[in-house]
């Protein structure tokens, strides 16, 4: 009778262990999406800043005062921030999932999870 009483008091020592890791994987999840949300916001407000400085350059360049290699160079640095932006939507999108946050080890198992309900 005791050991029937020590599985289940462990059985839920696990399912509570469980559900505080999921909380801080929420959690987690919650506050990297929001500081993709204002990464994402500070690199439009770059790319809107390079697109000027191309407009920019590219009419000084028409009236001598600007290099090619000037816009070049600008251009090549906006294409590595649409990169960036590009990877932080994907981190927005799939960031919590894909980085396997949900599957730290020490989590119960649906099996486990079933027989503590």
């Amino acid at each position: 009778m005791k050991s029937g009483n020590f599985e289940k008091s462990q059985r839920q020592k696990e399912k509570w262990r469980a559900e505080q890791l999921l909380f801080v994987d929420v959690s987690d999840a919650f506050y990297l999406l929001l500081e993709t949300e204002q990464d994402l916001s500070v690199l439009k407000t770059i790319e809107f800043a390079l697109n000027d400085r191309i407009q920019d350059l590219k009419s000084r360049q028409n009236i001598g005062k600007s290099r090619v290699s000037e816009v070049v160079t600008t251009e090549y640095q906006l294409y590595n921030l649409q990169a960036e932006i590009q990877l932080e939507r994907n981190q927005e999108l799939f960031g919590p999932a894909a980085g396997g946050i949900f599957n730290r080890p020490g989590r119960l198992t649906k099996s486990q999870n079933q027989i503590c309900a």
